[in-house]
């Protein structure tokens, strides 16, 4: 059955946001968007994510999208206190466990959250890369990470011709990758 997915409002760590949340099995995934993006950007994703009957939550963070703007205060501790209090909303009453994935500003926001909060995060598909030699290339890797923050078993996946939105060049794809970790993480648990 595909999901419906709902469009509301929070407040999270001070902050007023916009959520887009689809009700669903499995452990919850967090998504983080990158700069100057909002969590419109995950859309195509939680579509297909619907179909798979899977729980997922996107953002806009503070500063983007329709979030409240950030404070004077250094921007990265403000995003942390918002991405640990996102991660606690989706991990419901009984505080599972979430996977937390990101792009660009929103993929190192998670890193630093698996760096606090190992023992909130199921997994963490982020670290997003492009991968730049002597000349440019449109070709990003994934570094795909199964348990926060230990380096253990991990890969680094390439996708021939996408850049720098992976969720919006290579939709199916990305997603497809982040339900084959999620798989991963579930025969390993």
């Amino acid at each position: 059955m595909i999901q419906p997915l709902f469009e509301h409002r929070l407040t999270l760590a001070g902050f007023d946001t916009r959520v887009l949340e689809l009700e669903g099995d499995g452990p919850p995934v967090v998504l983080l968007h990158g700069y100057a993006d909002s969590a419109d950007t995950w859309r195509q994703s939680l579509a297909l994510l619907a179909r798979s009957g899977q729980r997922a939550v996107a953002f806009d963070l503070p500063g983007f999208g329709t979030a409240s703007r950030l404070r004077r205060d250094p921007i990265l501790p403000q995003l942390d206190e918002f991405a640990y209090a996102a991660i606690r909303y989706a991990a419901g009453r009984d505080h599972e466990p979430v996977i937390a994935a990101g792009n660009s500003l929103g993929g190192c926001v998670v890193l630093r959250l698996a760096e606090r909060h190992p023992d909130r995060l199921k997994g963490v598909p982020a670290g997003i890369r492009r991968a730049w030699r002597n000349r440019p290339r449109r070709d990003l890797g994934l570094h795909v990470s199964p348990s926060p923050p230990r380096a253990g078993r991990s890969r680094l996946e390439l996708l021939a011709g996408v850049g720098h939105c992976p969720q919006v060049e290579d939709a199916e794809r990305f997603t497809a990758l982040l339900l084959d970790f999620m798989s991963e993480r579930a025969a390993a648990a």
